[in-house]
C-alpha cells in the first residue's frame, strides 16, 4: 500500500497502522502529533488505526516554548 507521510511516498504492508507509520518516522513517539487526512489522531488510537491506500499522513514534532 503506498500513502503519503509529511508530502512524500511511502511503501507500507497492507495491515500497516498509524503507530507502524510513527516509528519508522521518529523512535521517540512522546515528542510527536499526527493526522491523517487532516485530523488529528490521539496517540491512544495510533496502535489500531488501520491506513488505507493513499492517506496522507502528517507527523508534527512537538516543541516547547514561549
Amino acid at each position: 500500500m503506498e500513502i503519503n507521510c509529511n508530502g512524500n511516498p511511502m511503501m507500507l504492508p497492507g495491515q500497516a497502522t498509524l503507530v507502524d507509520v510513527v516509528r519508522e518516522y521518529n523512535s521517540n513517539l512522546d515528542t510527536l502529533a499526527v493526522a491523517v487526512n487532516h485530523t488529528i489522531i490521539p496517540r491512544s488510537d495510533w496502535a489500531n488505526y488501520q491506513l488505507t491506500e493513499q492517506d496522507n499522513v502528517d507527523i508534527f514534532t512537538l516543541v516547547a516554548g514561549g
